[in-house]
């Protein structure tokens, strides 16, 4: 399935991130998941933006952020995010979920807060990853929920 709002490399970096903080992510479909919620109407989107009632387009969020998250692990590590070890990723992850790390912009094409990147990411990927009939599936838990969704979430193949 193609990507319609996000390129290859914001794919790339979103896969990488969003699977070091939640293990799976990029298996369940994360990145396609927030790609098709980019392109959607606000009142059919599913990004947990639109319940922390922040102001669409979304896409400047994901993107600035993934362009932050890119050029403060090059100035902390001096390489790619795609090059870091599991140790690295974490200490930069454990950084982020606090505070700005070193070479997060605050001026310029400003991204969102570091700390909320994490925690909007974490959650999308949490949903995505967890939240879906066939994860209750694979957790031998059975799903209840309320209201059942209309089709199920699955990954493009």
């Amino acid at each position: 399935m193609p990507f319609r709002s996000l390129n290859q490399k914001q794919v790339s970096a979103l896969d990488f991130l969003s699977d070091a903080i939640v293990p799976g992510a990029k298996s369940s479909g994360l990145s396609h998941f927030i790609d098709h919620q980019l392109s959607a109407p606000n009142e059919d989107n599913l990004l947990i933006l639109r319940y922390l009632r922040m102001n669409p387009p979304f896409k400047n969020f994901y993107t600035s952020a993934l362009k932050a998250f890119e050029r403060s692990v090059r100035l902390k590590y001096n390489k790619s995010p795609f090059d870091l070890s599991e140790a690295e990723i974490s200490e930069f992850i454990s950084i982020m979920m606090q505070k700005n790390p070193a070479g997060w912009p605050e001026t310029g094409q400003v991204p969102p807060p570091a700390p909320l990147f994490y925690f909007v990411l974490r959650s999308d990927a949490i949903d995505v990853t967890y939240g879906t009939m066939s994860s209750f599936d694979s957790m031998d838990i059975p799903y209840m929920a309320h209201i059942a969704p209309s089709h199920p979430w699955k990954a493009p193949s």
